[in-house]
Protein backbone atom coordinates (compact mmCIF):
# COMPACT_ATOMS: atom_id res chain seq x y z
CA UNK A 1 0.00 0.00 0.00
CA UNK A 2 1.38 3.40 -1.11
CA UNK A 3 1.99 6.29 1.62
CA UNK A 4 -0.91 7.95 0.66
CA UNK A 5 -3.44 5.26 2.01
CA UNK A 6 -1.46 4.98 4.37
CA UNK A 7 -2.31 8.18 5.94
CA UNK A 8 -5.87 8.02 4.78
CA UNK A 9 -5.90 4.67 7.58
CA UNK A 10 -4.07 6.43 10.06
CA UNK A 11 -6.39 9.59 9.74
CA UNK A 12 -9.71 7.00 10.38
CA UNK A 13 -7.95 4.88 12.60
CA UNK A 14 -6.94 8.32 14.95
CA UNK A 15 -10.81 9.43 14.35
CA UNK A 16 -11.87 6.23 15.96
CA UNK A 17 -9.35 6.05 18.44
CA UNK A 18 -9.35 9.75 19.78
CA UNK A 19 -7.77 8.27 22.94
CA UNK A 20 -4.68 8.28 21.37
CA UNK A 21 -3.99 12.17 22.05
CA UNK A 22 -4.28 11.75 25.63
CA UNK A 23 -0.91 10.14 26.11
CA UNK A 24 0.94 13.04 23.95
CA UNK A 25 -0.96 15.57 25.64
CA UNK A 26 0.46 14.63 28.79
CA UNK A 27 3.83 14.80 27.30
CA UNK A 28 4.26 17.37 25.61
CA UNK A 29 1.46 19.71 27.42
CA UNK A 30 0.73 19.00 30.65
CA UNK A 31 4.59 18.45 31.69
CA UNK A 32 6.16 21.05 30.27
CA UNK A 33 3.80 23.27 32.42
CA UNK A 34 4.89 21.31 35.64
CA UNK A 35 8.33 21.75 34.58
CA UNK A 36 7.91 25.83 34.18
CA UNK A 37 5.51 25.83 37.15
CA UNK A 38 7.98 23.82 39.70
CA UNK A 39 11.04 25.80 37.70
CA UNK A 40 9.49 29.56 38.13
CA UNK A 41 8.39 28.70 41.94
CA UNK A 42 11.02 27.26 43.53
CA UNK A 43 13.96 26.94 41.36
CA UNK A 44 14.53 30.60 39.82
CA UNK A 45 13.80 32.40 42.74
CA UNK A 46 16.15 30.42 44.61
CA UNK A 47 19.16 31.02 41.98
CA UNK A 48 18.62 34.99 41.66
CA UNK A 49 18.49 35.09 45.90
CA UNK A 50 21.71 33.47 45.79
CA UNK A 51 23.11 35.08 42.93
CA UNK A 52 22.09 38.54 44.74
CA UNK A 53 24.28 37.99 47.86
CA UNK A 54 27.11 36.70 46.03
CA UNK A 55 26.77 33.12 46.86
CA UNK A 56 27.89 31.39 43.64
CA UNK A 57 28.81 27.74 45.00
CA UNK A 58 24.83 27.83 46.05
CA UNK A 59 23.38 29.03 43.19
CA UNK A 60 25.89 26.63 40.75
CA UNK A 61 24.81 23.74 43.29
CA UNK A 62 21.05 24.97 42.71
CA UNK A 63 20.83 25.51 39.49
CA UNK A 64 22.59 22.33 38.02
CA UNK A 65 21.00 19.98 40.81
CA UNK A 66 17.32 21.36 40.41
CA UNK A 67 17.50 20.75 36.46
CA UNK A 68 18.77 17.48 36.81
CA UNK A 69 16.41 16.58 39.00
CA UNK A 70 13.54 17.81 36.70
CA UNK A 71 15.34 16.48 33.78
CA UNK A 72 15.20 13.07 35.51
CA UNK A 73 12.03 13.44 36.71
CA UNK A 74 10.09 14.76 33.44
CA UNK A 75 12.29 11.95 31.34
CA UNK A 76 11.34 9.10 33.34
CA UNK A 77 7.29 10.31 33.05
CA UNK A 78 7.59 10.31 29.36
CA UNK A 79 9.28 7.32 28.67
CA UNK A 80 6.27 5.49 31.02
CA UNK A 81 3.92 7.02 29.32
CA UNK A 82 5.43 6.53 25.89
CA UNK A 83 5.25 3.08 26.76
CA UNK A 84 1.57 3.04 27.36
CA UNK A 85 0.74 5.24 24.31
CA UNK A 86 2.99 2.66 21.97
CA UNK A 87 1.19 0.00 23.22
CA UNK A 88 -2.45 1.56 22.88
CA UNK A 89 -1.36 2.32 19.05
CA UNK A 90 -0.40 -1.21 18.70
CA UNK A 91 -3.85 -2.06 19.87
CA UNK A 92 -5.67 0.46 17.01
CA UNK A 93 -4.07 -1.03 14.57
CA UNK A 94 -3.93 -4.82 15.32
CA UNK A 95 -7.44 -4.67 17.03
CA UNK A 96 -9.17 -1.48 15.25
CA UNK A 97 -9.66 0.10 18.55
CA UNK A 98 -7.98 0.65 21.87
CA UNK A 99 -9.25 2.51 25.60
CA UNK A 100 -7.05 4.40 27.79
CA UNK A 101 -6.82 1.26 30.25
CA UNK A 102 -3.93 -0.05 27.71
CA UNK A 103 -1.98 2.80 28.60
CA UNK A 104 -1.23 1.72 32.45
CA UNK A 105 -1.28 -2.27 31.04
CA UNK A 106 1.30 -1.33 28.16
CA UNK A 107 3.53 1.12 30.54
CA UNK A 108 4.29 -1.76 32.79
CA UNK A 109 4.43 -4.12 29.99
CA UNK A 110 7.27 -1.81 27.94
CA UNK A 111 8.93 0.66 30.42
CA UNK A 112 12.33 -0.89 31.56
CA UNK A 113 12.58 -1.88 27.54
CA UNK A 114 11.44 1.31 26.11
CA UNK A 115 13.65 3.05 28.86
CA UNK A 116 16.60 0.85 27.55
CA UNK A 117 15.99 1.53 24.24
CA UNK A 118 15.96 5.02 24.94
CA UNK A 119 19.16 5.03 26.87
CA UNK A 120 20.90 2.89 23.85
CA UNK A 121 19.49 5.10 20.87
CA UNK A 122 21.17 8.04 22.75
CA UNK A 123 24.37 6.58 22.75
CA UNK A 124 24.26 5.78 19.66
CA UNK A 125 24.14 8.87 18.31
CA UNK A 126 26.49 10.66 20.99
CA UNK A 127 29.19 8.36 19.78
CA UNK A 128 29.66 9.83 16.10
CA UNK A 129 29.11 13.07 18.17
CA UNK A 130 32.32 12.68 20.71
CA UNK A 131 34.61 10.95 17.79
CA UNK A 132 33.88 14.03 15.71
CA UNK A 133 34.53 16.32 19.12
CA UNK A 134 37.88 14.42 19.59
CA UNK A 135 39.16 14.75 15.46
CA UNK A 136 37.79 18.70 15.73
CA UNK A 137 40.02 18.84 19.21
CA UNK A 138 42.62 16.97 17.70
CA UNK A 139 42.47 19.56 14.70
CA UNK A 140 43.17 22.53 16.75
CA UNK A 141 45.69 21.14 18.29
CA UNK A 142 47.68 20.89 14.97
CA UNK A 143 47.45 24.73 15.03
CA UNK A 144 51.40 26.60 14.75
CA UNK A 145 50.74 29.14 16.50
CA UNK A 146 54.99 29.61 16.86
CA UNK A 147 54.46 30.45 13.38
CA UNK A 148 52.97 33.74 14.27
CA UNK A 149 55.39 36.74 14.27
CA UNK A 150 55.15 38.74 17.22
CA UNK A 151 51.56 40.31 18.23
CA UNK A 152 52.95 43.83 16.45
CA UNK A 153 53.93 42.12 13.53
CA UNK A 154 50.76 40.48 13.19
CA UNK A 155 48.76 40.83 9.32
CA UNK A 156 45.68 39.72 8.45
CA UNK A 157 46.87 37.78 5.69
CA UNK A 158 49.29 35.46 8.19
CA UNK A 159 46.13 35.12 10.55
CA UNK A 160 44.04 33.66 7.55
CA UNK A 161 46.27 31.66 6.26
CA UNK A 162 47.49 30.29 9.86
CA UNK A 163 43.56 29.28 10.42
CA UNK A 164 42.13 28.71 6.68
CA UNK A 165 43.52 24.58 6.99
CA UNK A 166 41.92 24.79 10.83
CA UNK A 167 38.64 26.10 9.69
CA UNK A 168 38.03 23.77 6.93
CA UNK A 169 39.27 20.73 8.53
CA UNK A 170 35.95 21.49 11.50
CA UNK A 171 33.69 22.57 9.02
CA UNK A 172 34.59 18.87 6.62
CA UNK A 173 34.49 17.14 10.75
CA UNK A 174 30.72 18.86 11.10
CA UNK A 175 29.20 18.07 8.04
CA UNK A 176 30.35 14.56 8.18
CA UNK A 177 29.33 13.99 11.56
CA UNK A 178 26.14 15.11 10.31
CA UNK A 179 25.21 13.21 7.57
CA UNK A 180 26.11 10.02 9.97
CA UNK A 181 23.70 11.43 12.35
CA UNK A 182 20.88 11.74 9.44
CA UNK A 183 21.43 8.42 8.54
CA UNK A 184 21.53 7.03 11.74
CA UNK A 185 18.04 8.91 12.48
CA UNK A 186 16.81 7.42 9.76
CA UNK A 187 17.60 3.85 10.81
CA UNK A 188 16.64 4.28 14.17
CA UNK A 189 13.00 6.03 13.57
CA UNK A 190 11.08 3.05 13.72
CA UNK A 191 12.71 0.87 16.72
CA UNK A 192 10.12 1.36 19.15
CA UNK A 193 7.40 -0.13 16.51
CA UNK A 194 9.45 -2.94 16.11
CA UNK A 195 9.93 -3.05 19.92
CA UNK A 196 6.11 -3.28 20.15
CA UNK A 197 4.49 -4.55 17.36
CA UNK A 198 7.00 -7.51 17.99
CA UNK A 199 7.19 -7.77 21.32
CA UNK A 200 11.03 -7.75 20.70
CA UNK A 201 14.13 -7.04 23.49
CA UNK A 202 16.03 -3.64 23.12
CA UNK A 203 18.74 -5.14 20.69
CA UNK A 204 16.64 -6.96 18.19
CA UNK A 205 14.41 -3.82 18.05
CA UNK A 206 17.36 -2.10 16.60
CA UNK A 207 18.37 -4.90 14.23
CA UNK A 208 14.91 -5.02 13.19
CA UNK A 209 15.05 -1.34 13.36
CA UNK A 210 17.19 -0.99 10.84
CA UNK A 211 16.69 -4.19 8.88
CA UNK A 212 13.38 -2.51 8.14
CA UNK A 213 14.05 0.76 7.21
CA UNK A 214 16.73 -0.76 4.28
CA UNK A 215 13.99 -2.34 2.59
CA UNK A 216 11.47 0.27 3.11
CA UNK A 217 14.03 3.36 2.56
CA UNK A 218 11.84 5.48 0.05
CA UNK A 219 8.33 4.84 2.24
CA UNK A 220 10.91 6.02 5.25
CA UNK A 221 11.77 8.86 3.61
CA UNK A 222 8.84 10.14 2.76
CA UNK A 223 7.36 10.07 5.95
CA UNK A 224 9.95 11.59 7.12
CA UNK A 225 9.30 14.51 4.44
CA UNK A 226 5.66 15.22 5.52
CA UNK A 227 6.35 15.29 8.88
CA UNK A 228 9.13 17.24 8.80
CA UNK A 229 7.21 19.84 6.87
CA UNK A 230 4.02 19.39 8.70
CA UNK A 231 5.90 20.46 12.35
CA UNK A 232 7.85 23.58 10.39
CA UNK A 233 4.39 24.98 9.47
CA UNK A 234 2.95 24.27 12.77
CA UNK A 235 5.68 26.11 14.30
CA UNK A 236 5.84 28.83 12.22
CA UNK A 237 1.87 29.62 12.47
CA UNK A 238 1.85 29.04 15.98
CA UNK A 239 4.94 31.86 16.38
CA UNK A 240 2.47 34.34 14.35
CA UNK A 241 -0.38 33.50 17.27
CA UNK A 242 1.48 33.50 20.62
CA UNK A 243 3.47 36.52 22.23
CA UNK A 244 7.15 36.10 22.22
CA UNK A 245 9.06 35.73 25.67
CA UNK A 246 12.46 36.99 27.01
CA UNK A 247 13.99 35.09 29.23
CA UNK A 248 16.27 38.31 30.27
CA UNK A 249 12.99 39.40 32.36
CA UNK A 250 13.59 36.17 34.73
CA UNK A 251 16.98 37.71 36.12
CA UNK A 252 15.11 40.78 37.13
CA UNK A 253 13.95 39.80 41.05
CA UNK A 254 10.91 41.97 40.65
CA UNK A 255 9.45 40.24 38.42
CA UNK A 256 8.35 37.33 41.41
CA UNK A 257 6.78 40.33 43.73
CA UNK A 258 4.00 40.39 41.54
CA UNK A 259 2.05 36.93 41.07
CA UNK A 260 -0.33 38.36 38.57
CA UNK A 261 2.66 39.40 36.26
CA UNK A 262 4.69 36.27 37.50
CA UNK A 263 1.90 34.22 35.83
CA UNK A 264 1.81 36.06 32.98
CA UNK A 265 5.29 35.37 32.40
CA UNK A 266 4.84 31.41 32.94
CA UNK A 267 2.13 31.35 30.07
CA UNK A 268 4.60 33.44 27.63
CA UNK A 269 7.30 30.79 28.04
CA UNK A 270 4.88 28.25 27.49
CA UNK A 271 4.03 28.09 23.95
CA UNK A 272 0.52 26.66 24.54
CA UNK A 273 -0.97 26.92 21.27
CA UNK A 274 2.49 25.11 20.03
CA UNK A 275 2.40 22.45 22.40
CA UNK A 276 -1.03 21.19 21.63
CA UNK A 277 -0.61 21.28 17.82
CA UNK A 278 2.68 19.27 18.34
CA UNK A 279 0.59 16.60 20.46
CA UNK A 280 -1.71 16.60 17.93
CA UNK A 281 0.79 16.06 15.25
CA UNK A 282 2.59 13.60 17.29
CA UNK A 283 -0.53 11.81 18.00
CA UNK A 284 -1.18 11.53 13.86
CA UNK A 285 2.51 10.42 12.85
CA UNK A 286 3.08 8.00 15.40
CA UNK A 287 0.20 5.72 14.88
CA UNK A 288 0.87 6.49 10.95
CA UNK A 289 4.67 4.80 11.35
CA UNK A 290 2.75 1.75 13.21
CA UNK A 291 0.46 1.93 10.00
CA UNK A 292 3.51 1.51 8.66
CA UNK A 293 5.09 -0.99 9.92
CA UNK A 294 1.82 -3.23 9.92
CA UNK A 295 0.88 -2.83 6.41
CA UNK A 296 5.00 -4.14 5.79
CA UNK A 297 5.50 -6.43 7.78
CA UNK A 298 1.88 -8.47 8.37
CA UNK A 299 0.27 -10.66 6.39
CA UNK A 300 -2.54 -9.85 3.95
CA UNK A 301 -4.66 -11.69 6.38
CA UNK A 302 -3.66 -9.79 9.12
CA UNK A 303 -3.94 -6.12 6.67
CA UNK A 304 -7.17 -7.57 5.88
CA UNK A 305 -8.32 -7.49 9.37
CA UNK A 306 -6.81 -4.23 10.53
CA UNK A 307 -8.10 -2.18 7.48
CA UNK A 308 -12.10 -2.89 8.46
CA UNK A 309 -14.16 -0.90 10.99
CA UNK A 310 -13.44 -1.36 14.32
CA UNK A 311 -14.27 -4.76 15.86
CA UNK A 312 -16.05 -4.52 19.67
CA UNK A 313 -16.04 -7.63 21.61
CA UNK A 314 -19.16 -8.43 21.01
CA UNK A 315 -19.45 -8.82 17.67
CA UNK A 316 -16.21 -10.68 17.76
CA UNK A 317 -17.29 -13.16 19.77
CA UNK A 318 -20.71 -13.66 17.42
CA UNK A 319 -18.41 -13.90 14.13
CA UNK A 320 -17.41 -16.92 12.94
CA UNK A 321 -14.07 -17.86 13.98
CA UNK A 322 -11.79 -18.68 11.07
CA UNK A 323 -10.42 -22.82 10.85
CA UNK A 324 -8.01 -22.97 13.91
CA UNK A 325 -4.43 -24.77 14.17
CA UNK A 326 -4.78 -28.59 14.78
CA UNK A 327 -3.96 -28.29 18.58
CA UNK A 328 -0.84 -30.23 19.70
CA UNK A 329 0.42 -31.08 23.02
CA UNK A 330 -2.40 -29.02 24.66
CA UNK A 331 -1.45 -25.86 22.65
CA UNK A 332 -3.57 -23.92 20.01
CA UNK A 333 -2.86 -20.36 18.40
CA UNK A 334 -4.10 -17.04 18.15
CA UNK A 335 -6.37 -16.36 15.37
CA UNK A 336 -5.10 -13.12 15.17
CA UNK A 337 -1.12 -12.99 15.23
CA UNK A 338 -1.01 -16.59 15.49
CA UNK A 339 1.02 -16.83 18.46
CA UNK A 340 1.01 -20.24 20.86
CA UNK A 341 -1.82 -20.10 23.47
CA UNK A 342 -2.90 -22.80 26.28
CA UNK A 343 -6.01 -24.51 24.88
CA UNK A 344 -7.92 -22.78 27.89
CA UNK A 345 -7.05 -18.91 27.14
CA UNK A 346 -9.63 -16.56 26.41
CA UNK A 347 -7.45 -13.72 25.35
CA UNK A 348 -4.09 -13.44 23.52
CA UNK A 349 -1.38 -12.35 26.14
CA UNK A 350 0.64 -10.39 23.13
CA UNK A 351 -1.92 -9.18 21.11
CA UNK A 352 -5.62 -9.08 23.13
CA UNK A 353 -7.27 -10.75 20.54
CA UNK A 354 -10.17 -12.69 21.96
CA UNK A 355 -10.49 -16.32 20.81
CA UNK A 356 -13.47 -18.59 19.70
CA UNK A 357 -14.50 -21.09 22.12
CA UNK A 358 -13.20 -24.88 22.15
CA UNK A 359 -14.64 -27.04 19.85
CA UNK A 360 -16.50 -30.04 21.22
CA UNK A 361 -14.68 -32.97 21.04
Amino acid sequence: MHLGALINRSAARLKRNWRLIVPPILTQVLAPLILTTVAFLVLLPLVVAFGLIGDTFSLIQTAIGGFLVLAIAIFLFDTFVTAGWAYMNKRAVVNGRTELADLWVGAKKYFLRILGGRILVALILALPVAVGTIAAAASVLTLKAWQLTPPEEITPEAIVSLLSPIIFQLLGIVVVIGLIELVLYIFLLPWMQTLVMDDLGIVKSIKSSFFFVRKNSATIIGYIVISGVAWIAASWITSLVWPNFSYSELTNPTEYSNGAHLLELMLRANNIVYYVTSALLSAFFTLLMFVIYADRTRSPEIHASTSGPAVSPASEAAAPPSPPRKPRRGIRYCINCGRPLIMLAVFCPNCGARQPPLPPE
